[in-house]
């Protein structure tokens, strides 16, 4: 698509956005920044293990298994109950982790075209049809590009 016409989509010109425009899309947007909640403990990730449908089908196998008095199989069962808890928890913790490593890489400060000017803003207050101006060199003359936020609202 032609950067026009993603202009034209956005309902915005190539001079970006004026400020009265973007602050009404920030209200109908919010921020832009990666969601994370409140971080969950180790033990609550822990506990969550044991709400999947595997892991609620093992525990029942394992009970059948004992009550019955094959301990053999429910020896069995039991390992792989915790072979599932265990890989489950240690998916989960590194899901956590990743999520926080990609807050901590959100860029900080972005070149937006507002109002006619090039300004420095805040990441997080970039909105849908931003125009952003990306720095493609170490240079500080060097040439930049041009592109429009498009993120959903």
């Amino acid at each position: 698509m032609p950067p026009a016409a993603v202009l034209t989509a956005l309902g915005v010109t190539d001079a970006g956005l004026s400020t009265r425009q973007a602050n009404a899309r920030l209200v109908d947007a919010g921020p832009n920044s990666i969601p994370t909640g409140t971080p969950a403990s180790a033990w609550q990730v822990l506990l969550t293990q044991f709400r999947s449908v595997v892991t609620l089908l093992l525990m029942s196998a394992l009970l059948i298994a004992a009550l019955t008095g094959d301990g053999a199989d429910a020896i069995a069962i039991a390992a792989v109950l915790i072979l599932n808890v265990a890989l489950g928890f240690a998916v989960e913790i590194r899901a956590h982790r990743a999520v926080e490593a990609l807050a901590d890489l959100e860029p900080r400060i972005a070149v937006v075209v507002r109002d006619g000017l090039t300004r420095e803003i805040d990441a997080h207050v970039v909105v849908p049809g931003e125009v952003l101006l990306y720095d493609l060199t170490d240079d500080e003359e060097g040439p930049r590009a041009e592109a429009v936020s498009t993120r959903a609202a």
